[in-house]
């Protein structure tokens, strides 16, 4: 389930940001019991599994829930509970409830991701500020590798359950990584006349990435995005734009940059206004290191599957896969996901 740390030392004491030590963490996950419950059919393995499983949805106040959707907190939950939903005995007194539980959830979600107007299909708005990140003054972010494990994992739920809620969230986030690949050669002009191409479909994996720009204030000493400010981000290569502009004026917690005050003497700044601080270049695609880590497995899954654009993305991905993976054996190819 992910063990943190070491015996809890007061928060003030701790010289780093991890959680307390033995505390179940659904966002760090691993796969072991059901790995060693898929090959030993242990009963004490069987129930590690349906406690891990039980686990992800038991958490005040969510009542059955899972948490975060669209994080990898919400990935490893559903992968977890989807295979103990499969593969548990059936007389096992849980796995009703996991079938039921994930069905309820999937269908809830599918009703509210699939409807969203995003024209990136990003998995929710974004926020300009983020737990262990530095805020952005001028654009909304999301995390798109922990959204790589979400689509996966919706992809094999369906897989084993035909679950054609899981299916339509695949395809509606999938779009979302087959697109930035597609888009490849289309350009956008920013505010100050830079036309910006979008080059490499590997930017679209960045730590962060641009959903929607805002613009910022300042109330009472604190930076806030002006009510209703926020406007979606319709292009990858003007998300590029947006990305350098935030990434060179991005700020820790209570260091943010002074604004000059607007026509009304409240303090803001458009995001029109705002520039890369020397001049127009793109940032530098992620690592190989990060594009194994968010796209290996993701990268086989929209192959295998078939997905519209999927081999496009492969494409790109498959030659990172064998400069980071030296041998193949360890590497995921779409061929076993196939069958």
């Amino acid at each position: 389930m992910g063990l943190e740390y070491r015996p809890a030392a007061p928060l003030e004491k701790r010289k780093t940001r991890l959680k307390c030590p033995r505390v179940p963490d659904r966002a760090h996950a691993p796969l072991l019991g059901y790995v060693t419950f898929l090959l030993t059919g242990d009963r004490f393995a069987e129930e590690e599994l349906a406690a891990q499983a039980a686990f992800c949805l038991y958490d005040w106040p969510h009542d059955g829930r899972y948490r975060y959707p669209g994080s990898r907190d919400f990935a490893w939950s559903l992968r977890t509970t989807m295979l103990a939903a499969k593969v548990l005995p059936d007389d096992h007194p849980l796995k009703r409830y996991f079938r039921e539980r994930m069905e309820k959830n999937l269908a809830e979600l599918r009703a509210t991701v699939t409807a969203s107007t995003s024209p990136l299909h990003a998995w929710g708005g974004g926020g300009w500020e983020s737990s262990g990140r530095k805020s952005w003054p001028c654009s909304t972010q999301w995390s798109p590798w922990q959204g790589a494990w979400v689509a996966a994992a919706l992809e094999w739920t369906d897989r084993l359950h035909g679950n054609a809620d899981a299916r339509a969230l695949y395809e509606w986030l999938a779009i979302y990584f087959t697109r930035a690949y597609a888009s490849v050669g289309q350009s956008w002009t920013a505010p100050d006349g830079t036309q910006v191409e979008w080059r490499n479909g590997h930017h679209a994996l960045a730590y962060s990435f641009p959903v929607a720009t805002y613009v910022p204030t300042i109330v009472d000493g604190d930076w806030k995005p002006l009510p209703d400010s926020r406007r979606p981000i319709e292009s990858f290569a003007e998300a590029l734009w947006w990305l350098r502009v935030n990434l060179d004026h991005e700020f820790d917690p209570g260091k943010h940059p002074k604004l000059p005050p607007g026509p009304d003497g409240v303090p803001t700044l458009p995001p029109e206004q705002w520039r890369p601080k020397g001049g127009w270049s793109p940032p530098p695609p992620p690592a190989d290191s990060w594009i194994e880590y968010s796209m290996h497995w993701l990268a086989v899954v929209l192959e295998a599957d078939g997905t519209e654009g999927g081999r496009a993305v492969w494409s790109a991905v498959r030659p990172v896969l064998e400069r980071q993976i030296a041998q193949p054996a360890l590497r995921m190819t779409p061929e076993p996901w196939r069958r």
